[in-house]
């Protein structure tokens, strides 16, 4: 398997890729924030469940009156 994601909406430069070619906590950080992007980008906000831990707390969401954790989050990415 690849250490470079699959094509998407994200481009990657050249610099990022290189980051993704080696095998270092700055990697893996790195795709984990490629995965929780291209979750919230994906129109069907199933997949929030996999990229945010159940017990995340969005405190701006909920002063605003979102249900607590990812569930709130999940209702700002509805179209």
């Amino acid at each position: 398997m690849s250490a470079i994601p699959a094509p998407s909406q994200i481009e990657l430069s050249p610099a990022v890729k290189a980051i993704l070619e080696v095998d270092t906590a700055k990697s893996q950080l790195l795709r984990r924030f490629l995965d929780f992007t291209e979750t919230i980008l994906a129109p069907d906000p199933a997949g929030i469940d996999r990229v945010v831990s159940p017990d995340a707390r969005f405190h701006e969401l909920e002063a605003i009156g979102y249900p607590r954790g990812p569930e709130g989050f999940k209702f700002t990415l509805r179209p």
